[in-house]
């Protein structure tokens, strides 16, 4: 039936329930810092709807007109930019302190990360990369986006394997330019 996931919640001693485990921003609960920026920081948070993990990338607005519009730029470009080797973006809004994007929550790590740990990538682990990197900005450069930043920092991979292509805030757009 209908409440075959009911959720558990444990009361304190005076009844009441225990704190989120993170903060509230915009409507995504429990938001956790990943990481934080002289400009911003991460965050992963829940969507409320969509039963999933997002990254909640967030730009202080005390920061420099270059940075705002950077960061509205790449929200411009991404927004039904989609695209399987492209982190999908969901909304960006504003809050009293940011501007803030959703996006897609990649479980795994970057390529610079891999290379830390590894220093060196076998053959064919490297030519997917590449081959799953090209077909993402093959897709972009289609619609006149260049990126404009590839590096391993900006090349994600799933615990999954996939390989996702992200940050566009320097990228040049013909339709937006």
């Amino acid at each position: 039936g209908k409440n075959t996931r009911k959720t558990q919640v444990k009361k304190t001693s005076a009844g009441k329930k225990p704190a989120a485990a993170g903060k509230k921003i915009g409507k995504y609960r429990n938001a956790v810092l990943l990481a934080k920026g002289g400009m911003g920081a991460i965050y992963k948070a829940d969507h409320p709807t969509l039963d999933q993990p997002v990254v909640l990338k967030m730009l202080t607005l005390t920061g420099s007109d270059q940075f705002t519009q950077r960061f509205q730029r790449e929200a411009t470009i991404m927004m039904g930019f989609q695209h399987v080797n492209i982190v999908n973006y969901f909304d960006h809004f504003k809050t009293s302190r940011s501007y803030c994007m959703v996006m897609e929550y990649v479980d795994g790590c970057s390529v610079a990360q891999l290379l830390e740990k590894h220093r060196y990538l076998d053959d064919e682990t490297a030519l997917l990369i590449l081959r799953d990197t090209l077909r993402a900005l093959d897709f972009a450069h289609s619609r006149g986006v260049v990126h404009r930043d590839i590096k391993p920092a900006n090349i994600l991979i799933s615990s999954a394997g996939e390989v996702k292509l992200t940050d566009f805030g320097i990228a040049h757009d013909q339709g937006v330019d």
